[in-house]
């Protein structure tokens, strides 16, 4: 590849770079979980999906613990 080619390249990644960190600092800075937020409200899956976790996340602590996780 000549020095031309690798030149236009590296100027065509270094726009793209750029416009890519454009975009990431154009949202409102809590990007995606902003717009996740709510999403699972009063789904009885999602619940139990949480539930499930916990108990799972308290069956993993040791027994002499005495330290059990609070919703």
């Amino acid at each position: 590849m000549s020095e031309q080619a690798i030149e236009k390249r590296l100027e065509q990644v270094e726009r793209e770079v750029e416009q890519i960190k454009s975009q990431l600092n154009s949202g409102s800075g809590t990007g995606w979980i902003s717009r996740m937020r709510g999403q699972f409200r009063d789904d009885p899956v999602f619940d139990e999906i949480v539930r499930l976790g916990k108990e799972i996340r308290d069956a993993e602590l040791p027994p002499d613990s005495g330290d059990e996780h609070q919703d």
